[in-house]
């Protein structure tokens, strides 16, 4: 049976709860009263924030090559089933946004839907400088100075493309070489004609000034070929006479290929769908579907946690069969995760099958249900304490597969899977409201309490111990010492030389190497390794029967109070050590001529390039004082100081020194 609720409901408990705080602030209650009334205000004020959302956004997160993108499509119908009617060869055809250029489209796609215009896409262009340092890369890349990993497959096919550049030979060329040549002439010849086809390419393209292929010389001859000043098109409009889908399909393709004309490298792809061309499925209340741009090794993605933080976005974390759940591993994504439970209604950990893993799973002795019971003990057992601390369950833990009942013409299986990831968003949400309603009457239930109740000299001792523990947590804190930029260097390790690169390149500030992203993930650890037990340890003893009776209702109300504001300043501050250790580190070095010289490091053959960039940008944060900024922020410290202040004015207490 489906929860009721009502958003109303959760107003109408909202505005009486505001009422009871007015009350007691301006009444004649105790100053302390007055004063624990403080946390519930605040938690009020977020309740308040997540009723006020209308409409969501669902976002679906994962690695590049996973196959977010079909399922995203599948999910919302987004697809042309009329292409498997005579061949299910081509079931990985279905998908409108299926692309040719490798594993992954080239930027983050929003699917929105309209009842007033034509489907259109809208494509945000890249700016020039950062298109430009892909063109370098690609540049290096041909000419051997660089990894073929240092430059996805996507984005080097986007520049062949939109340059018309000839890195390899065309088919019918090498056809007849092989009919004409033996083996050994063949591999020769054909290095030469292509080594021939690029001096062509240079001189034309750059009017003879060239005959020679190095990096300069490549470098000017692709950007004038692409021209990237007049690729200007920013909006594409479906025409009455096509068929939208196919339209949409065929135009999404080319525009992440780089073969739409005139159009640049998207930074972002809006498709905004008429509801009369596509029948555009999505869960009750969502009114957008983003496929964000695909996780790459260990970087930190501080745009796929904003997402996730912020009220209006639903989230699916994409995963294997085989690594289901792995994508916890993240220290990144822990971070917004932990101690904030308004998250869980809204986060999904979303396994996406290939073939029939799920029957394969051990033990599942061919069951794909009790595969999934498997998967979710796994991931359960696997991420025991994460999994408690943000209140994922069962309903957190989904399934799909795309062409699950395509590919065996069981189209009631295939609508009914798909149907299914819809009502569990939807009953997330409903549930949501429901605890939401629920809370505030407890809320409630606190503050007629207050009003009501009167405070004891017990009262006041009880919180007094709280105090006094504080004081010695506080003790604690200050006595860690962190070396906080100590731990910069093993995470750059982690990356390809190649990826360094490009974020030297960019002064650091690369999506798949951001040094600036990686300092603020160290803000964050040295923060949680610093007060997370002891918080743990503050909470276990608040609900314990050494401070408060939870019998005694204005005690019990205290105690929540309390917890309330542990729990809503752990947020605030593990936030503000994020942003801090990004806004320092960037401000301090990210316009350093140090990258300059970082940038000659490449190609020297020391054959350690990345421990020599590491060695630049440590110096360069060194000599730029960073840690003694970051030190002098105290995060930590000034949690537990707050928390501390918290409690010493309710008690109407002199102070405790506490350095």
């Amino acid at each position: 049976m489906r929860i009721k609720y009502s958003k109303k409901d959760v107003q109408v408990n909202l505005e009486s709860a505001k009422k009871k705080i007015s009350s007691i602030v301006n009444g004649d209650s105790h100053e302390l009263i007055k004063r624990m009334t403080e946390p519930y205000v605040s938690r009020i004020e977020q309740i308040e924030k997540l009723n006020s959302v209308e409409n969501f956004k669902l976002n679906f997160v994962g690695s590049v090559g996973l196959g977010k993108s079909t399922a995203l499509c599948h999910i919302t119908n987004l697809v042309d089933l009329d292409i498997i009617k005579n061949d299910i060869s081509k079931l990985k055809d279905t998908s409108i946004l299926k692309t040719g250029s490798g594993r992954t489209t080239l930027c983050e796609t929003t699917i929105r839907l309209n009842n007033n215009f034509s489907t259109f896409i809208k494509i945000e262009k890249l700016d020039k400088i950062n298109f430009e340092k892909d063109i370098e890369a690609f540049c290096a890349q041909i000419i051997g100075e660089e990894n073929e990993e240092a430059l996805s497959r996507e984005v080097f096919n986007v520049i062949v493309n939109m340059s018309s550049f000839p890195d390899k030979l065309k088919k019918s060329d090498r056809s007849r070489l092989r009919e004409e040549y033996s083996k050994d002439q063949f591999d020769k010849l054909s290095k030469e004609l292509l080594y021939n086809l690029q001096k062509d390419y240079i001189k034309t393209y750059t009017n003879g000034q060239y005959d020679e292929i190095d990096a300069v010389s490549l470098f000017e001859a692709v950007t004038s070929a692409i021209d990237y000043d007049n690729r200007s098109v920013e909006y594409l409009y479906c025409p009455e006479d096509e068929v939208a889908k196919k339209w949409l399909k065929e135009k999404f393709n080319r525009i992440n290929s780089g073969l739409e004309k005139h159009c640049p490298y998207p930074k972002e792809i809006v498709i905004s769908v008429n509801s009369k061309d596509v029948d555009f499925q999505v869960p009750q209340n969502v009114i957008e579907i983003i496929d964000s741009k695909g996780l790459d090794g260990k970087a930190v993605r501080t745009d796929v946690q904003d997402l996730i933080s912020s009220e209006d976005n639903i989230v699916f974390l994409c995963n294997g069969i085989n690594d289901y759940g792995n994508i916890l591993e993240y220290d990144w994504l822990k971070s917004v995760l932990v101690h904030n439970n308004d998250i869980n209604h809204r986060c999904f950990i979303l396994g996406l099958e290939k073939g029939n893993e799920l029957e394969l799973v051990n033990n599942a002795d061919g069951d794909r249900v009790e595969g999934m019971y498997l998967k979710q003990d796994e991931l359960k057992n696997k991420f025991n304490q994460l999994v408690k601390d943000v209140s994922f369950d069962d309903n957190n833990m989904l399934f799909y597969n795309a062409f699950r009942g395509l590919d065996s013409n069981a189209i009631d299986d295939y609508t009914d899977q798909r149907l299914s990831i819809s009502r569990s968003v939807e009953d997330n949400i409903r549930n949501m409201y429901h605890q939401l309603n629920q809370e505030l009457k407890g809320i409630n239930e606190s503050l007629e309490i207050f009003k009501q109740g009167r405070i004891t000299e017990d009262l006041k001792d009880k919180l007094l111990k709280v105090k006094i523990d504080l004081k010695s947590y506080m003790s604690e804190v200050i006595a860690v010492q962190n070396d906080s930029l100590s731990k910069l260097p093993q995470r750059v390790k982690d990356f390809h030389a190649g990826v360094v690169r490009a974020s030297v390149n960019r002064n650091g500030n690369y999506d798949y190497c951001n040094i600036y992203s990686e300092c603020s993930q160290i803000g964050s650890d040295e923060f949680t390794n610093t007060c997370h037990n002891l918080v743990y340890s503050i909470k276990r003893n608040l609900r314990s029967s050494m401070f408060f009776d939870i019998n005694d209702p204005v005690e019990s109300a205290v105690q929540d109070a309390l917890i309330y504001k542990i729990e809503q300043e752990y947020i605030n501050y593990e936030k503000l050590a994020r942003r801090d250790y990004y806004n320092v580190s960037e401000n301090k070095i990210a316009k350093s001529t140090m990258w300059s010289e970082a940038r000659l490091l490449w190609g020297r053959g020391s054959g350690n390039y990345k421990g020599e960039v590491i060695k630049n940008i440590t110096n360069e944060l060194e000599i730029s004082h960073t840690e003694e900024t970051l030190k002098s922020f105290k995060h930590a410290e000034n949690y537990f100081r707050v928390l501390f202040d918290f409690i010493d004015s309710v008690t109407q207490e002199k102070s405790i020194n506490i350095g």
